[in-house]
């Protein structure tokens, strides 16, 4: 039997990540990244992963990443109106404890998160934020939500 494969290592992205996001780049390089994609995202100064107004999610349908760490951001309060939507194959990710809010239609279509944990400082999840979420066996909402 031959060993099983070997998990990619992540791609990092570190730095001015809201330029990124911004000019539209972030979603359209990971748009056409590779199947199994794991990645890493890491600025001091992110404060939100997409606004509340913005009607292209930063890594909307983006189908290959299967794995988003967000501790890496530790100014982060806000994950933005569709930031990860129909990111089809996305089974896990790690927010940070200092996230405040989660956008409308923030995970829409995460067909493949199996479970997610939202940090205890979370208190408000926008409508529509977890749905057609097929494969959410486990979700844990702090109290204040």
């Amino acid at each position: 039997m031959p060993p099983p494969p070997i998990a990619p290592p992540p791609i990092v992205v570190d730095g001015d990540i809201a330029s990124l996001i911004a000019s539209g780049e972030l979603r359209k390089r990971f748009q056409k990244a590779g199947k199994g994609t794991v990645l890493e995202l890491k600025d001091d100064n992110l404060e939100e992963l997409g606004g509340a107004d913005d009607e292209d999610g930063v890594f909307e349908e983006c189908g290959n990443i299967t794995s988003v760490d967000l501790r890496g951001c530790p100014k982060l309060k806000s994950i933005g109106k569709y930031a990860f939507y129909k990111c089809s194959s996305l089974t896990a990710i790690t927010i940070p404890d200092g996230v405040t809010s989660i956008g409308e239609y923030a995970f829409n279509g995460c067909s493949s998160l199996t479970a997610i944990t939202i940090p205890d400082g979370v208190t408000s999840i926008g409508g529509y934020a977890f749905n057609g979420c097929s494969s959410l066996t486990a979700i844990t909402i702090p109290d204040g939500v």
